[in-house]
């Protein structure tokens, strides 16, 4: 019902005779500004139909990336929260009464158990003020994300993280490269192509690095002298990107890099699914370890006592 409203939106604004691109820009919440900046293009470009082909082609890669992590993430998850649970259980029901009777019996209670104990009984009396923390952390981020310059410490953050950043950087390129590639195609002037294709980037490390470019085109120094500056962008971007320019044909090497991005992309994905189960294996082993010591220790302590 929510689409609808917004679909039948558009074409009240498509009758008045706005733009479509102006239309989806007065709903950001279900239009995000790749999706806006990329139907922009085919407006601007005379080629719509393309644009709407890039689009299903992007959307769909990413749906398909989402899936495939969330099946990869549902069988560990759920292991590592039923260890959790069982956990919590046996540390909060069934421990504290064995420990009495250890303790009648004047055994020692084993270190670990005290802090297991100690971690889980003080997780359960503060679980209001944790959850509370909790909130205000996220109220926060989200807070900070408005402000410009902490969004972009922030995400100057992300694009170093070990391994996320490489991926996000990546994602942005092939991007970025797509887009511009359809402009150029289209005859669309450098420059004009680089304010558009800009207007993709998610990442503000990128797209100052892409303005810094557009800059330069613009005070006729080139396009990419500004790219060398700054070292967030990959050496094989930047090399291809001069190659480009100075055999005119950016064309073709923008395309290249985009498939080069876009199968990186994948692959530093895939990678990254591919360790979390070994992760989460290891997860769950090091809490049943826990469990098994905290369960174990105090009733071997025990009998030593009665002996």
């Amino acid at each position: 019902k929510v689409m609808r409203g917004v679909l039948l939106s558009i074409h009240k604004t498509l009758d008045e005779g706005g733009s479509l691109a102006a239309a989806l820009k007065e709903h950001p919440q279900a239009f995000d500004p790749l999706f806006i900046s990329v139907v922009e293009v085919g407006e601007y470009s005379g080629r719509l139909a393309p644009s709407l082909e890039q689009l299903a082609d992007i959307v769909e890669r990413e749906q398909e990336a989402k899936k495939k992590a969330m099946r990869t993430l549902m069988y560990p998850l759920a292991i590592v929260g039923l260890s959790l649970v069982t956990m919590g259980v046996l540390m909060v029901v069934a421990l504290p009464p064995m420990l009495n009777v250890i303790q009648q019996m004047k055994g020692d209670v084993p270190l670990i158990t005290r802090l297991t104990i100690g971690a889980f009984t003080g997780a359960k009396n503060n679980f209001g003020q944790i959850f509370i923390g909790v909130a205000l952390l996220f109220i926060l981020v989200k807070l900070m994300n408005r402000i410009p310059r902490a969004k972009y410490a922030i995400e100057a953050v992300k694009v170093k993280a070990p391994l996320f950043g490489g991926m996000i950087v990546a994602s942005e390129l092939a991007r970025f490269s797509r887009t511009i590639t359809m402009l150029l195609e289209a005859g669309v002037p450098l420059a004009t192509a680089l304010g558009l294709a800009m207007g993709g980037c998610k990442n503000q490390i990128i797209k100052r690095a892409f303005l810094a470019s557009q800059e330069s085109l613009l005070s006729g120094h080139g396009f990419t002298p500004a790219l060398k500056k700054h070292p967030i962008l990959p050496s094989l971007f930047v090399e291809l990107a001069m190659i480009g320019e100075a055999s005119n044909s950016l064309k073709r090497t923008m395309g290249d890099a985009a498939e080069a991005y876009q199968k990186e992309t994948e692959q530093r994905l895939d990678g990254l699914l591919t360790m979390l189960e070994p992760a989460s294996t290891l997860v769950v082993g090091g809490m049943v370890a826990i469990m098994a010591f905290s369960m174990l220790m105090p009733i071997y302590s025990g009998l030593q006592s009665f002996k």
